[in-house]
């Protein structure tokens, strides 16, 4: 029931898993966005015509801390912010004021996850997976590689039980997993995945492990679950 992915044509610019070539897809029984490798499964294909120009961005840096999008209606703050819980990053966001603006908002997930940009990674680029104009702060992952961040949306992900302490996140770093003792990017700089609002510990099936410090993980692909993911506002201009 949970393998309902669908395939599109966007490819990922480095590999994931055992240095496998991977392809974007959309899962439209969970909701997830995950690279998938390209060689090892079918797919569900929908196809689309139309607007080939859809989800190009037009970013403006408007020189004040923040950067505007034409193409989606959309400003960002240009900086990130440290990592907090769910709950905190919700009232981070509405209690900002850069650029003296008192409106903005934790984004969902479609909204985050238009200014991904799938030319680029850490692993080909040394960067985030988002436009250079855009400030990342990198940090030491769990495998204490220099990565980007997990960032939370407003979007809550809704379990087979209506459950709701979960929320999703896009990853502008590498989407990492913890498989056979090994930490892998197992689904590429760009997926969206989701994690508990508040504790990770008290997930069910979390499992904890231990390589440079104690960290928890979860699922077929032992997705590495972070309490605290960064924050990134948004407001419409």
């Amino acid at each position: 029931i949970i393998d309902a992915q669908y395939a599109s044509s966007t490819l990922y610019v480095s590999t994931t898993m055992n240095n496998d070539p991977t392809m974007f897809g959309v899962n439209y029984v969970d909701g997830r966005i995950k690279g998938y490798p390209t060689h090892i499964k079918d797919f569900y294909v929908r196809c689309v015509a139309g607007n080939e120009s859809y989800g190009n961005n037009d970013f403006i840096d408007n020189e004040d801390q923040t950067i505007s999008d034409s193409a989606t209606g959309l400003m960002w703050q240009k900086n990130d912010s440290e990592p907090s819980n769910w709950d905190g990053a919700v009232s981070e966001c509405e209690t900002a004021t850069t650029a003296s603006y008192t409106d903005w908002r934790l984004p969902n997930s479609k909204e985050l996850q238009s200014i991904l940009d799938y030319s680029r990674s850490p692993d080909t680029d040394s960067e985030a997976a988002i436009d250079p104009l855009f400030n990342s702060t990198s940090f030491l992952n769990e495998e204490s590689i220099t990565d980007w961040g997990y960032y939370w949306t407003s979007t809550t992900h809704v379990d087979n039980d209506d459950n709701g302490s979960n929320a999703a996140y896009v990853s502008f770093g590498r989407a990492l997993g913890y498989m056979q003792n090994t930490i892998l990017d197992v689904h590429g700089a760009g997926a969206q995945r989701s994690n508990d609002k508040l504790d990770v510990a008290s997930e069910p099936g979390a499992q904890s492990a231990t390589v440079n410090g104690v960290f928890y993980y979860k699922g077929p692909q032992g997705d590495i679950l972070r309490e605290n993911n960064k924050v990134r506002c948004v407001r419409n201009i």
